[in-house]
Protein backbone atom coordinates (compact mmCIF):
# COMPACT_ATOMS: atom_id res chain seq x y z
CA UNK A 1 0.00 0.00 0.00
CA UNK A 2 1.62 3.16 -1.00
CA UNK A 3 0.92 6.91 0.15
CA UNK A 4 -0.98 7.46 -3.30
CA UNK A 5 -3.30 4.52 -2.62
CA UNK A 6 -4.41 5.88 0.76
CA UNK A 7 -5.22 9.23 -0.87
CA UNK A 8 -7.16 7.73 -3.78
CA UNK A 9 -9.22 5.35 -1.52
CA UNK A 10 -9.25 7.86 1.52
CA UNK A 11 -13.24 7.86 1.54
CA UNK A 12 -12.94 3.99 2.75
CA UNK A 13 -10.08 3.84 4.52
CA UNK A 14 -11.39 6.67 7.27
CA UNK A 15 -14.43 5.04 6.98
CA UNK A 16 -12.78 1.45 8.09
CA UNK A 17 -10.87 3.05 10.81
CA UNK A 18 -14.20 4.54 12.64
CA UNK A 19 -15.58 1.35 12.14
CA UNK A 20 -13.17 -0.61 14.30
CA UNK A 21 -11.93 2.07 16.20
CA UNK A 22 -15.94 2.06 17.30
CA UNK A 23 -16.20 -1.49 17.31
CA UNK A 24 -13.42 -1.36 20.03
CA UNK A 25 -14.71 1.50 21.86
CA UNK A 26 -18.17 -0.08 21.93
CA UNK A 27 -17.31 -3.33 23.20
CA UNK A 28 -14.88 -1.59 26.57
CA UNK A 29 -17.55 1.02 27.32
CA UNK A 30 -21.14 -0.70 26.19
CA UNK A 31 -24.21 1.52 24.82
CA UNK A 32 -23.19 4.24 27.32
CA UNK A 33 -21.60 5.53 23.72
CA UNK A 34 -24.35 5.11 21.70
CA UNK A 35 -25.95 9.05 21.30
CA UNK A 36 -21.93 9.72 20.85
CA UNK A 37 -21.24 7.00 18.25
CA UNK A 38 -24.19 7.91 16.09
CA UNK A 39 -22.67 11.67 15.87
CA UNK A 40 -19.05 10.50 14.96
CA UNK A 41 -20.64 8.14 12.63
CA UNK A 42 -22.74 10.93 10.86
CA UNK A 43 -19.84 12.68 10.98
CA UNK A 44 -17.57 10.03 9.06
CA UNK A 45 -19.49 9.70 6.68
CA UNK A 46 -20.28 13.24 5.90
CA UNK A 47 -16.33 13.63 6.32
CA UNK A 48 -16.21 10.85 3.75
CA UNK A 49 -18.78 12.11 1.46
CA UNK A 50 -16.41 15.54 1.22
CA UNK A 51 -13.42 13.33 0.21
CA UNK A 52 -15.19 11.79 -2.22
CA UNK A 53 -16.62 14.99 -4.13
CA UNK A 54 -13.17 16.59 -4.20
CA UNK A 55 -12.11 13.58 -6.34
CA UNK A 56 -14.84 14.47 -9.11
CA UNK A 57 -12.41 16.61 -11.26
CA UNK A 58 -9.34 14.11 -10.53
CA UNK A 59 -10.78 12.14 -14.04
CA UNK A 60 -9.64 8.11 -13.74
CA UNK A 61 -7.79 7.06 -10.39
CA UNK A 62 -6.54 3.64 -9.68
CA UNK A 63 -4.97 2.51 -6.80
CA UNK A 64 -4.38 -1.14 -5.04
CA UNK A 65 -2.28 -2.84 -8.48
CA UNK A 66 -5.77 -2.13 -10.42
CA UNK A 67 -8.31 -3.66 -7.90
CA UNK A 68 -9.91 0.20 -6.68
CA UNK A 69 -10.57 2.91 -9.62
CA UNK A 70 -12.38 6.27 -9.21
CA UNK A 71 -14.20 8.14 -11.90
CA UNK A 72 -15.94 11.31 -11.74
CA UNK A 73 -18.94 9.01 -12.45
CA UNK A 74 -18.37 6.65 -9.40
CA UNK A 75 -17.03 10.16 -7.00
CA UNK A 76 -20.32 11.77 -7.90
CA UNK A 77 -22.56 9.00 -6.97
CA UNK A 78 -20.33 8.29 -3.61
CA UNK A 79 -20.28 12.03 -2.58
CA UNK A 80 -24.33 11.80 -2.86
CA UNK A 81 -24.68 8.47 -1.10
CA UNK A 82 -22.32 8.51 1.96
CA UNK A 83 -23.91 12.18 2.37
CA UNK A 84 -28.00 11.15 2.25
CA UNK A 85 -26.29 8.05 4.42
CA UNK A 86 -24.97 10.44 7.02
CA UNK A 87 -28.07 12.39 7.23
CA UNK A 88 -30.60 9.55 7.64
CA UNK A 89 -28.52 8.41 10.38
CA UNK A 90 -28.77 12.06 11.82
CA UNK A 91 -32.42 11.27 11.91
CA UNK A 92 -32.60 8.53 13.31
CA UNK A 93 -31.38 9.75 16.92
CA UNK A 94 -35.42 10.60 18.01
CA UNK A 95 -36.98 7.71 17.09
CA UNK A 96 -34.02 5.10 18.73
CA UNK A 97 -34.39 6.71 21.75
CA UNK A 98 -38.32 6.50 21.62
CA UNK A 99 -38.29 3.03 21.12
CA UNK A 100 -35.45 1.84 23.17
CA UNK A 101 -33.17 1.07 20.32
CA UNK A 102 -30.56 3.60 21.19
CA UNK A 103 -27.21 0.88 20.99
CA UNK A 104 -23.94 1.83 19.60
CA UNK A 105 -23.77 -1.07 17.19
CA UNK A 106 -26.66 0.98 14.66
CA UNK A 107 -24.07 3.86 14.13
CA UNK A 108 -21.35 1.11 13.25
CA UNK A 109 -23.90 -0.86 11.01
CA UNK A 110 -24.18 2.27 9.22
CA UNK A 111 -20.72 2.87 8.80
CA UNK A 112 -19.69 -0.65 7.69
CA UNK A 113 -22.59 -0.27 5.04
CA UNK A 114 -20.68 2.89 3.82
CA UNK A 115 -17.85 1.19 3.34
CA UNK A 116 -19.23 -1.89 1.44
CA UNK A 117 -21.28 1.33 -0.68
CA UNK A 118 -17.54 3.01 -1.65
CA UNK A 119 -15.62 -0.69 -2.28
CA UNK A 120 -18.23 -1.91 -3.96
CA UNK A 121 -18.53 1.74 -5.95
CA UNK A 122 -14.83 1.89 -6.86
CA UNK A 123 -14.26 -1.73 -7.61
CA UNK A 124 -12.19 -2.57 -10.87
CA UNK A 125 -12.39 -6.47 -10.36
CA UNK A 126 -14.89 -8.93 -9.87
CA UNK A 127 -13.36 -9.66 -6.87
CA UNK A 128 -13.21 -6.13 -5.00
CA UNK A 129 -17.18 -5.82 -6.20
CA UNK A 130 -18.10 -9.08 -4.57
CA UNK A 131 -16.52 -7.69 -1.22
CA UNK A 132 -18.01 -4.26 -1.29
CA UNK A 133 -21.24 -5.92 -1.92
CA UNK A 134 -21.27 -8.81 0.67
CA UNK A 135 -19.88 -5.63 3.28
CA UNK A 136 -22.92 -3.47 2.14
CA UNK A 137 -25.25 -7.01 2.62
CA UNK A 138 -24.42 -8.23 5.57
CA UNK A 139 -24.67 -5.11 7.36
CA UNK A 140 -28.13 -4.22 5.77
CA UNK A 141 -29.47 -7.54 6.57
CA UNK A 142 -28.38 -7.06 10.77
CA UNK A 143 -30.09 -3.58 10.45
CA UNK A 144 -33.44 -4.14 8.64
CA UNK A 145 -33.95 -7.10 12.22
CA UNK A 146 -32.23 -4.35 14.33
CA UNK A 147 -35.79 -4.51 16.58
CA UNK A 148 -34.99 -7.45 17.88
CA UNK A 149 -38.06 -7.39 20.24
CA UNK A 150 -40.47 -6.93 16.98
CA UNK A 151 -41.37 -9.83 15.06
CA UNK A 152 -42.10 -7.70 11.95
CA UNK A 153 -38.56 -6.58 12.30
CA UNK A 154 -37.00 -10.15 12.59
CA UNK A 155 -39.44 -11.21 9.79
CA UNK A 156 -38.12 -8.58 7.25
CA UNK A 157 -34.29 -9.52 8.53
CA UNK A 158 -35.05 -13.03 7.74
CA UNK A 159 -36.30 -12.57 4.19
CA UNK A 160 -34.15 -9.93 3.06
CA UNK A 161 -30.95 -12.54 4.15
CA UNK A 162 -32.43 -15.18 2.83
CA UNK A 163 -33.41 -13.30 -0.47
CA UNK A 164 -30.56 -11.11 -0.35
CA UNK A 165 -28.13 -14.43 -0.34
CA UNK A 166 -29.81 -15.83 -3.23
CA UNK A 167 -29.24 -12.87 -5.34
CA UNK A 168 -25.41 -12.82 -3.97
CA UNK A 169 -25.17 -16.22 -5.10
CA UNK A 170 -26.21 -15.71 -8.57
CA UNK A 171 -23.88 -12.34 -8.53
CA UNK A 172 -20.96 -14.80 -7.68
CA UNK A 173 -21.73 -17.10 -9.88
CA UNK A 174 -22.46 -14.53 -13.12
CA UNK A 175 -18.62 -13.65 -12.17
CA UNK A 176 -17.61 -17.16 -11.92
CA UNK A 177 -18.78 -17.43 -15.87
CA UNK A 178 -17.41 -14.38 -16.77
CA UNK A 179 -13.99 -15.04 -15.36
CA UNK A 180 -14.04 -18.53 -17.13
CA UNK A 181 -14.94 -17.13 -20.27
CA UNK A 182 -12.66 -14.29 -20.57
CA UNK A 183 -10.16 -15.39 -18.75
CA UNK A 184 -9.79 -11.51 -16.65
CA UNK A 185 -11.45 -10.39 -13.55
CA UNK A 186 -10.42 -6.96 -13.98
CA UNK A 187 -12.96 -4.62 -15.29
CA UNK A 188 -10.79 -3.62 -18.21
CA UNK A 189 -10.18 -7.21 -19.43
CA UNK A 190 -13.44 -8.42 -19.72
CA UNK A 191 -14.37 -5.91 -21.79
CA UNK A 192 -12.05 -6.47 -24.40
CA UNK A 193 -13.14 -10.03 -24.62
CA UNK A 194 -14.94 -11.98 -27.34
CA UNK A 195 -19.01 -12.64 -26.63
CA UNK A 196 -19.78 -16.67 -26.47
CA UNK A 197 -22.38 -17.99 -24.95
CA UNK A 198 -21.00 -18.60 -21.45
CA UNK A 199 -20.04 -15.11 -21.25
CA UNK A 200 -23.76 -14.36 -21.91
CA UNK A 201 -25.45 -16.42 -19.37
CA UNK A 202 -22.43 -14.60 -16.81
CA UNK A 203 -23.64 -11.17 -17.84
CA UNK A 204 -27.40 -12.18 -17.55
CA UNK A 205 -26.73 -13.82 -13.80
CA UNK A 206 -24.53 -10.57 -13.17
CA UNK A 207 -27.57 -8.24 -14.15
CA UNK A 208 -30.01 -10.74 -12.19
CA UNK A 209 -27.85 -10.33 -8.91
CA UNK A 210 -27.32 -6.49 -9.70
CA UNK A 211 -31.66 -5.68 -10.39
CA UNK A 212 -32.15 -7.39 -6.90
CA UNK A 213 -29.84 -5.09 -5.34
CA UNK A 214 -31.75 -1.89 -6.53
CA UNK A 215 -35.14 -3.38 -5.93
CA UNK A 216 -35.74 -3.78 -10.08
CA UNK A 217 -38.89 -5.59 -11.01
CA UNK A 218 -39.18 -8.63 -11.45
CA UNK A 219 -36.22 -9.10 -8.87
CA UNK A 220 -38.61 -6.39 -6.13
CA UNK A 221 -40.49 -9.41 -3.97
CA UNK A 222 -38.16 -8.42 -1.07
CA UNK A 223 -38.37 -4.86 -1.42
CA UNK A 224 -42.22 -4.24 0.32
CA UNK A 225 -42.16 -6.62 3.42
CA UNK A 226 -38.24 -5.08 4.27
CA UNK A 227 -39.50 -1.61 4.09
CA UNK A 228 -42.35 -2.54 5.97
CA UNK A 229 -40.96 -4.32 8.89
CA UNK A 230 -37.47 -2.91 9.31
CA UNK A 231 -37.49 -0.15 12.00
CA UNK A 232 -38.43 3.51 10.15
CA UNK A 233 -34.77 4.99 9.93
CA UNK A 234 -33.45 2.04 8.83
CA UNK A 235 -35.95 2.22 5.98
CA UNK A 236 -34.59 5.84 5.23
CA UNK A 237 -30.95 5.14 4.76
CA UNK A 238 -32.36 1.62 2.98
CA UNK A 239 -34.09 4.21 0.12
CA UNK A 240 -31.12 6.64 -0.52
CA UNK A 241 -27.64 5.52 0.25
CA UNK A 242 -27.73 1.54 -1.09
CA UNK A 243 -30.53 2.69 -3.33
CA UNK A 244 -28.20 5.15 -5.22
CA UNK A 245 -25.00 2.98 -4.88
CA UNK A 246 -26.79 -0.05 -6.41
CA UNK A 247 -28.09 2.40 -9.56
CA UNK A 248 -25.24 3.82 -9.95
CA UNK A 249 -22.94 0.24 -9.83
CA UNK A 250 -25.20 -1.35 -12.24
CA UNK A 251 -24.99 2.03 -15.10
CA UNK A 252 -21.34 1.74 -14.19
CA UNK A 253 -21.10 -2.52 -15.10
CA UNK A 254 -23.31 -2.02 -17.97
CA UNK A 255 -21.03 0.94 -19.21
CA UNK A 256 -17.82 0.32 -18.50
CA UNK A 257 -17.32 -3.75 -18.06
CA UNK A 258 -20.38 -4.82 -20.82
CA UNK A 259 -20.49 -1.52 -23.14
CA UNK A 260 -18.87 -3.55 -25.85
CA UNK A 261 -21.99 -6.26 -25.72
CA UNK A 262 -24.31 -3.11 -25.10
CA UNK A 263 -26.43 -5.48 -27.99
CA UNK A 264 -26.54 -8.47 -25.78
CA UNK A 265 -28.50 -6.33 -22.70
CA UNK A 266 -29.86 -3.13 -23.98
CA UNK A 267 -33.27 -5.08 -24.60
CA UNK A 268 -32.46 -6.51 -21.19
CA UNK A 269 -32.26 -3.73 -19.39
CA UNK A 270 -35.48 -1.81 -21.21
CA UNK A 271 -37.69 -4.40 -20.68
CA UNK A 272 -36.66 -4.58 -16.52
CA UNK A 273 -37.38 -0.48 -16.61
CA UNK A 274 -41.02 -1.02 -18.21
CA UNK A 275 -41.59 -3.66 -15.15
CA UNK A 276 -40.20 -2.00 -12.63
CA UNK A 277 -42.64 1.51 -13.59
CA UNK A 278 -45.44 -0.98 -14.01
CA UNK A 279 -45.45 -3.13 -11.01
CA UNK A 280 -44.08 0.01 -9.36
CA UNK A 281 -47.04 2.30 -9.89
CA UNK A 282 -49.55 -0.68 -9.79
CA UNK A 283 -48.73 -2.07 -6.40
CA UNK A 284 -48.83 1.26 -4.58
CA UNK A 285 -52.46 1.87 -5.78
CA UNK A 286 -53.61 -0.67 -2.94
CA UNK A 287 -51.35 0.25 -0.20
CA UNK A 288 -52.79 1.56 2.76
CA UNK A 289 -48.89 1.46 4.83
CA UNK A 290 -46.86 4.39 3.81
CA UNK A 291 -43.51 2.59 4.26
CA UNK A 292 -44.80 -0.45 1.51
CA UNK A 293 -46.09 2.74 -0.53
CA UNK A 294 -42.79 3.82 -0.32
CA UNK A 295 -41.28 0.92 -1.38
CA UNK A 296 -43.40 0.88 -4.50
CA UNK A 297 -42.33 4.21 -5.13
CA UNK A 298 -38.56 3.16 -5.40
CA UNK A 299 -39.34 0.20 -7.55
CA UNK A 300 -41.39 2.56 -10.01
CA UNK A 301 -38.46 5.09 -9.99
CA UNK A 302 -35.71 2.75 -10.29
CA UNK A 303 -37.21 1.95 -13.57
CA UNK A 304 -36.99 5.49 -14.33
CA UNK A 305 -33.35 5.44 -13.26
CA UNK A 306 -33.04 2.46 -15.66
CA UNK A 307 -34.19 4.34 -18.75
CA UNK A 308 -30.98 6.02 -18.58
CA UNK A 309 -29.30 2.72 -18.33
CA UNK A 310 -30.82 1.42 -21.51
CA UNK A 311 -30.26 4.55 -23.56
CA UNK A 312 -26.85 4.02 -23.54
CA UNK A 313 -23.56 5.89 -21.73
CA UNK A 314 -23.22 8.93 -24.14
CA UNK A 315 -27.45 10.29 -22.93
CA UNK A 316 -27.50 7.89 -20.20
CA UNK A 317 -24.85 8.42 -17.20
CA UNK A 318 -25.66 11.88 -16.53
CA UNK A 319 -28.92 11.13 -16.69
CA UNK A 320 -29.03 8.49 -14.13
CA UNK A 321 -27.05 10.48 -11.55
CA UNK A 322 -28.89 13.63 -11.80
CA UNK A 323 -31.99 11.31 -11.39
CA UNK A 324 -31.10 9.05 -8.56
CA UNK A 325 -29.77 12.34 -6.64
CA UNK A 326 -32.93 14.17 -7.05
CA UNK A 327 -34.67 11.21 -5.77
CA UNK A 328 -32.74 10.16 -2.90
CA UNK A 329 -32.88 14.05 -1.91
CA UNK A 330 -36.41 14.09 -2.18
CA UNK A 331 -37.16 10.53 -0.47
CA UNK A 332 -34.61 11.46 2.92
CA UNK A 333 -37.04 14.69 2.99
CA UNK A 334 -40.37 12.07 3.02
CA UNK A 335 -39.18 9.67 5.65
CA UNK A 336 -38.06 13.13 8.00
CA UNK A 337 -42.05 13.41 7.31
CA UNK A 338 -42.83 9.84 8.24
CA UNK A 339 -40.62 9.56 11.00
CA UNK A 340 -41.86 13.42 12.83
CA UNK A 341 -45.55 11.20 12.20
CA UNK A 342 -46.52 9.98 15.90
CA UNK A 343 -49.77 9.55 18.05
CA UNK A 344 -49.48 9.16 21.95
CA UNK A 345 -49.72 5.24 21.05
CA UNK A 346 -46.89 5.30 18.68
CA UNK A 347 -45.57 5.82 15.02
CA UNK A 348 -48.03 6.59 12.20
CA UNK A 349 -47.79 4.36 9.63
CA UNK A 350 -51.27 3.87 7.72
CA UNK A 351 -52.68 6.11 5.48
Amino acid sequence: MTYLDMTIAAPELLLAAVGLFGVLIGAIIGDGVSSVSRAAAAASLAAAAVLSAMQIDDGVLTAFNGLYQTTPFIAFAKAVALGVGAGALFMAGGYLKREGLERYEYALLAVFSGLGIGVMLSSNNLMTLYMGVETLSLSSYVLAAFNRDSRRSAEAGLKYFVLGALASGLLLFGASLVYGYTGAADYAGIAEADMTVGLTFGLVLMLIGLAFKASAAPFHIWTPDVYEGAPTPVVAFFATAPKIAAVALFAHIMFNVFGAFEDAWKDIVAIVAALSMMIGALGALGQYNIKRLLAYSSIANVGFALMGVAAGEALGAPAVLVYMTIYVATTLGIFGGVLAMRRRDGMVEDV
